[in-house]
């Protein structure tokens, strides 16, 4: 119902009335978690899940089965937390933090699925680090139990992903490891990791210059999974990169419009109205720039409108800001600076519009 402030109260009087109801509470803390994240509060979101892995040791997965426990995809959490307010450091600093808790595992003996289970997260953190030696160690060892247990063959898919991609971290244009993962998403086309392979494959065809073929796959990873948050989304800006790279300005301003629309809670929904405008600018045509920007700002103010208590109200409202001192609407930024100030005082890009309001109030 969009009131993450009333979910965090019952949480937390959850938490102080479930006398030990380990099952209770790690679903209340998940709820508080995702609570505070809602609202903006990261680090006080990051440290709840912090006392999560403290708190909750992970179990099995039930006899025959690869299903993970939930209490293992919280370091991802605490990383994406940190990247919906831009902080890619952060991020950064999150996911060496869960390769030390998954190590820290084990330390000592686990179930082989689960023990499989919390290699595969290290291999996973390893490939955004880009830690290609690390990741490969893990491959190996998580290849050693597949072999010594054969109940765990259903992990095989996700080893062929990951060689692929220990094999693009060493060679960004290596083609047959490329293909390596086009192939894995159709083989495996409900694999979790499916959406990712087909996005990082159009990643990699982008950057050797193949740009039609990224182009078609950008297009398939948001046609196919339009669902999947984590890369539907930028599907659709890169695919507007490239079309207006290959002449089709017309249809990459439509694809660029259409993502505030389809996902307006993601980093590409703030991006895109701001890149229409700073494309006109970039042709030349300062007219139709600034009606973009005019456009962006009502864009940015319906999606406020739209979920007032999202995380990324403050980055809308900066933006908000951005158009109108481009427009020369000085009394209007004045009131956005001050709106800023009063509801996100901690924010950083509020420290950065106090500057912005400060020079035009000398002016």
């Amino acid at each position: 119902a969009r009131r993450p402030d009333l979910a965090l109260e019952d949480a937390r009087w959850i938490e102080q009335h479930a006398e030990g109801d380990t099952m209770t509470l790690r679903q209340a803390d998940f709820v508080m978690a995702g609570s505070l994240r809602a609202m903006g509060k990261v680090n006080e979101a990051v440290e709840v899940m912090r006392g999560m892995l403290r708190r909750y040791d992970p179990v099995p997965p039930p006899k025959g089965t690869s299903a993970e426990d939930e209490i293992l995809t919280v370091p991802e959490m605490m990383a994406q937390v940190r990247r919906e307010v831009g902080d890619e450091a952060g991020a950064k600093n999150e996911l060496e933090y869960g390769n030390g808790y998954y190590k820290g595992l084990l330390q000592k003996p686990r179930d082989p699925m689960l023990e499989a289970l919390i290699r595969a997260r290290i291999v996973r953190n390893d490939l955004e680090l880009s830690h290609a030696p690390e990741a490969m160690e893990q491959v190996q060892a998580i290849e050693k139990l597949v072999a010594a247990h054969p109940d765990l063959n259903s992990l095989t898919p996700e080893l062929r992903y990951s060689r692929a991609k220990i094999q693009l971290i060493a060679n960004s244009k290596d083609m047959t490891a490329i293909a390596a993962l086009e192939s894995f998403a159709k083989q495996y086309p409900k694999h979790a990791l499916a959406p990712r392979a087909l996005f990082d494959a159009a990643v990699y065809l982008e950057s050797a210059k193949h740009l039609p073929e990224a182009l078609e796959n950008y297009r398939a990873v948001a046609a196919l999974y339009p669902g999947n948050l984590d890369v539907a989304p930028v599907s659709l800006f890169r695919e507007a990169m490239l079309e207006e790279q290959t002449g089709s300005w017309e249809q990459a301003k439509a694809t660029l419009e259409s993502i505030p629309v389809k996902y307006p809670r993601t980093q590409a929904a703030i991006e895109a109205p701001f890149t229409i405008a700073q494309r006109y600018y970039q042709r030349g045509d300062k007219n139709a720039a600034r009606g973009a920007l005019a456009k962006a700002i009502v864009t940015y103010q319906t999606m406020i409108a739209n979920d007032s208590t999202a995380a990324f109200v403050p980055v809308c409202k900066f933006n908000i800001l951005r158009g109108q001192l481009s427009l020369g609407q000085w009394d209007d930024a004045l009131v956005t600076v001050d709106d800023l100030a009063a509801h996100f005082p901690k924010h950083p890009y509020t420290a950065q519009a106090l500057l912005e309001g400060a020079k035009v109030a000398n002016a």
